[in-house]
C-alpha cells in the first residue's frame, strides 16, 4: 500500500508495531542514543505483553496549512511534535493510520468534520504551548507489576483506576484519548492503550505497511485480516 500524503487529515491516528530489534538499539554511535533506544524497546515490549497486542505506540496526526504532516505524541521526552514523514515514512517504521468514522445504515462518514479538525489542531497547539506534559512512566511500571506479580489477568482491571487522575502525566494513548474526548468520542471507559484504540470499532485504515512484514502477518493473522477489512471500508467511502 503506497503512502499518499494527500490522503492524510488532521485527527488521523497512528499505531506502530515495533518488535524487539537489537540492531536498532546499538546502531547509533552516541551512547545516550543507544540508552534511549534501549529504554524505548523495553517500554514497547512491556506494552505489547501487558495488552496482548502488536501495537505499542500511538499518536495524533496534524496536517498543517502548507500540507506538512506532523505527529504530536507522548514519548519519554514528554508531549512533542515530530515531522511525521521523516520519523515514520522515510525510516520505514511499521505503522497503521486509522480514521474514526460513523456508520449510518450502510453509509460510512467521517466522525469529525473540517471545522472540528481546525478546532482539534488549535487545541493541540494550545496544549503544546501552554503546558509541559510529561510521560507517565509510573503508570507503565504499575501496570507491569500488576500483570506480572499481582496476577491481574486483564490490564483493564488496573487501568480503570487511573483514568483522569493525572492530567499532566500522559502515556501515548492517553493523549489521543484526551483529545478525542473533547469531541465526545470515547475509545473505552478506562484509560486507553494502543490496543483499545485499535479495537475501537468505528474506524477505517487509511494507510498501512504492515503487510510487508512477514513476522507481523505470521504472528497476527486475525489483525492482518481486520486490517484488510478496514482498508476495504476506507476505499468504499
Amino acid at each position: 500500500m503506497e503512502f499518499n500524503p494527500d490522503k492524510i487529515k488532521t485527527g488521523d491516528i497512528l499505531l506502530s508495531y515495533s518488535p524487539f530489534n537489537l540492531w536498532n538499539i546499538v546502531k547509533p554511535i552516541n551512547p545516550l542514543k543507544v540508552a534511549d533506544n534501549f529504554l524505548g524497546q523495553i517500554v514497547s515490549s512491556e506494552i505489547r505483553v501487558c495488552t496482548q497486542s502488536p501495537y505499542s505506540h500511538t499518536g495524533l496526526l496534524i496536517k498543517k496549512d502548507d500540507g506538512k504532516i506532523v505527529m504530536v505524541e507522548a514519548i519519554a521526552k514528554g508531549l512533542v511534535e515530530n515531522d511525521f514523514v521523516k520519523k515514520y515514512i522515510e525510516t520505514k517504521e511499521l505503522i497503521v493510520i486509522l480514521r474514526l468514522i460513523n456508520r449510518d445504515s450502510n453509509k460510512i462518514r467521517e466522525a469529525i468534520n473540517d471545522e472540528q479538525r481546525t478546532i482539534m489542531s488549535e487545541t493541540v497547539y494550545k496544549i503544546l504551548s501552554e503546558t509541559n506534559p510529561v510521560y507517565d512512566f509510573k503508570l507503565l511500571i504499575l501496570l507491569g507489576l500488576a500483570i506480572k506479580f499481582l496476577k491481574c489477568k486483564d490490564y483493564r482491571e488496573v487501568l480503570k483506576y487511573f483514568k483522569g487522575k493525572y492530567d499532566n502525566f500522559w502515556i501515548c494513548s492517553e493523549w489521543v484519548q484526551w483529545v478525542y474526548r473533547g469531541f465526545e468520542i470515547e475509545f473505552c471507559d478506562y484509560l486507553a492503550t494502543p490496543q483499545d484504540i485499535w479495537l475501537y470499532p468505528q474506524s477505517v485504515c487509511v494507510y498501512s505497511n504492515l503487510f510487508s512484514n512477514n513476522r507481523f502477518v505470521k504472528n497476527y493473522p486475525d489483525v492482518t485480516k481486520e486490517l484488510w477489512a478496514r482498508i476495504k471500508n476506507y476505499l468504499m467511502m
